[in-house]
Parts: structure tokens; C-alpha cells; sequence
């Protein structure tokens, strides 16, 4: 318990890092639900959106995370393909503003970033939510190919 502090610590004095991990952090280990090694895939940024990559290719991984906006009761109202090759999903609900980034890292993995802003205040926890909630449309999705 004393190494878990010591690390939480550590990593939270930390500066000039763009994110920190959770695994290394023990979220995994001190989750006890299902899901939780899916999770611990995902990383916290330091300006409080949620990072995490997907072993899928671009158009299903954008396929899912839109259908997962529009079922969590967010109105997306904007996307747009950047320059750079990423696609933003913007969106509204209660509130809060919602941004989703998809970036192809390789034919078959996209990296999500999911940003959710009420007012000037970032809400980590929503954004947490939604990457979970994009990862099981994923899974659902990728049983339903493999009953086929």
C-alpha cells in the first residue's frame, strides 16, 4: 500500500508529462468490477481528457463511437476531418461540451481522445464513461462478427 502512494505521488508531482498511465497507478488492481482491465487501457491527460487506443480500423471505431454518442443522449452537432488526418466529433448534452478525436495510428488501430467540458470545468469522469461505453459498442460489435 505504502509503493501505491509512493507511485500516486510521484506521478501526480510529475510535471511536463502529456499523461498519465493508469495501469502503473493500480486502477485495475483497485477496481473490482468487470470491466476494469479493459480500462486500465486508457489514460488520463493532465488538461483532463481520456486517451485510449483501439485495435480496430478507423471506420469502425468511428462507426461506434458516434452510435455511442447518439445512445448516451448526446447531440452531435459538428465533424470535421482535419488536415492532419483526424476526424472531431463535437457534441452537446446537459450542459456539457463534448469532443471526440479519431486518429488512425495504423490500418487496424485508432486512437480516441474524449474530451467533456462543463463550462471552464473538464469532467474526466463523463469522458472516462464515454471511452468505456465506445469500447463496449466495440466488443458488442466484434461478438456479433464472430457468431457470424
Amino acid at each position: 500500500m505504502a509503493r501505491l502512494a509512493l507511485v500516486v505521488l510521484l506521478a501526480w508531482c510529475a510535471t511536463g508529462c502529456a499523461a498519465i498511465p493508469l495501469v502503473p497507478l493500480g486502477a485495475a488492481a483497485m477496481s473490482g468490477s468487470a470491466n476494469s482491465l479493459t480500462r486500465a487501457g486508457a489514460e488520463m491527460t493532465m488538461g483532463g481528457g481520456v486517451l485510449r487506443t483501439f485495435t480496430l480500423p478507423f471506420d469502425d471505431t468511428h462507426a461506434a463511437a458516434y452510435a455511442t454518442l447518439r445512445r448516451l443522449g448526446v447531440k452531435v452537432y459538428e465533424e470535421e476531418r482535419t488536415e492532419a488526418g483526424m476526424t472531431i466529433i463535437r457534441g452537446q448534452a446537459y450542459g456539457r461540451a463534448v469532443t471526440m478525436t479519431l486518429e488512425a495510428v495504423t490500418p487496424v488501430m485508432t486512437r480516441v481522445r474524449t474530451d467533456v467540458r462543463a463550462g471552464l470545468v473538464r469532467d474526466r469522469a463523463t469522458a472516462a464513461e464515454i471511452v468505456a461505453q465506445t469500447e463496449r459498442a466495440i466488443e458488442s460489435r466484434a461478438s456479433v462478427r464472430a457468431n457470424r
